[in-house]
C-alpha cells in the first residue's frame, strides 16, 4: 500500500549556522560540496559561484530567444534559523547577486524565470529578506517573466503590488505548486506550466497552469496504482483570459464575493 502520511508528525529541525556577513564564504559543508558536484554532472554552461556557499545558481537556457534561469536558496530567510537574526537584509550576499544577475539580463534583453523553495510572503520567510526581495522583484517588474516556488504543501498563489502607486498596481505573482508528499493533510498533486516561448522576443510568462492529483485513500482501498486526474486547468476552471497579475488581483476580487468560486478555490489549495 502507499503510505498515508496525513496523521503523522512532522520531525523536528535543527538550525545550522549561517554565515551572518554581507558578502559570499562561510557555509562549506558536504552536502553543499555534493551538490556542486552533482551541479556539473547535470547542467551545462552553469555559474557554479553560489553553490559552494550555499546561496544560489545561474544559466542562460536558451541563448538564442534570451531565457535566464536561476535558482535561489530562500533558506536564507527560513524564520526557524535563528542565526538568521543577525542578519535578515541579505545574510549571505545573495540578494546583492541576484541584483547584478537582473542588471546584467536587463541590459541584454533577457528574460528571467527564478525557481526557489520558500516564497517570499510566506509567514515561514523572515520580513527582512522579504522586504528586500519584494523591492528587487518590483524594480525589475519587466525582466523576471515568471517565479515558481514550493515549500507550502498547498495549491496556491501569492501577488506582488506597486507601493508608489495608490491603487496598488499588481506587479507580480509567486507561483506556488502542490506537494506530492501528504505531510499537510493532503492528496498528492503536481502541476504542469504552460509557457510562451521558444521564439525570438517571446514573453517567457505564463501561459496556463494544469493541475494533477490523485485520490490516496482509493490507491490503498483498492490496493492498486495511484490513478492521475487532471484537477483543474487555471484559466478555464476560475475564467482567467491570461495568467497575468492584473488577472489574478480580478480573480482575488471574484473570490471575495462569489461563494461557489471560493469553494472551488478553496477545494483546490487543500486537494
Amino acid at each position: 500500500q502507499y503510505s498515508d502520511l496525513r496523521s503523522s508528525r512532522k520531525p523536528r529541525r535543527r538550525a545550522s549556522r549561517l554565515n551572518g556577513s554581507s558578502q559570499h564564504g562561510g557555509l562549506r559543508e558536504p552536502r553543499a560540496d555534493l551538490a556542486l558536484q552533482y551541479a556539473r554532472r547535470s547542467v551545462e554552461p552553469l555559474d557554479y559561484t553560489g553553490i559552494g556557499q550555499g546561496s544560489a545558481i545561474t544559466r542562460l537556457v536558451l541563448s538564442v530567444s534570451r531565457l535566464k534561469l536561476i535558482s535561489l536558496n530562500s533558506d536564507y530567510c527560513a524564520v526557524y534559523n535563528y542565526y538568521l537574526y543577525l542578519n535578515q537584509t541579505d545574510p549571505d550576499g545573495t540578494l546583492s547577486w541576484l541584483i547584478s544577475e537582473l542588471l546584467s539580463s536587463e541590459q541584454k534583453g533577457e528574460k528571467v524565470h527564478i525557481i526557489s523553495h520558500i516564497p517570499s510572503g510566506d509567514n515561514y520567510c523572515l520580513k527582512g529578506w522579504a522586504h528586500n526581495f519584494y523591492e528587487i522583484v518590483n524594480r525589475f517588474e519587466n525582466t523576471i517573466a515568471a517565479q515558481f516556488y514550493g515549500h507550502t504543501h498547498y495549491d496556491h498563489f501569492q501577488l506582488y503590488s506597486d507601493d508608489s502607486n495608490p491603487a496598488g498596481r499588481p506587479t507580480h505573482i509567486n507561483f506556488i505548486s502542490p506537494s506530492l508528499t501528504t505531510e499537510s493533510y493532503t492528496n498528492p498533486a503536481y502541476r504542469i506550466y504552460t509557457i510562451d516561448g521558444g521564439y525570438e522576443g517571446a514573453s517567457y510568462t505564463v501561459i496556463d497552469t494544469e493541475t494533477y492529483a490523485t485520490n490516496l485513500d482509493d490507491a490503498n482501498t483498492k490496493d492498486q496504482e495511484p490513478e492521475w486526474f487532471l484537477e483543474y486547468s487555471a484559466k478555464d476552471t476560475f475564467g482567467l483570459p491570461d495568467l497575468s497579475p492584473s488577472s489574478w488581483i480580478n480573480l482575488v476580487e471574484r473570490l471575495a464575493v462569489d461563494d461557489d468560486l471560493f469553494k472551488k478555490f478553496h477545494r483546490d489549495l487543500k486537494k
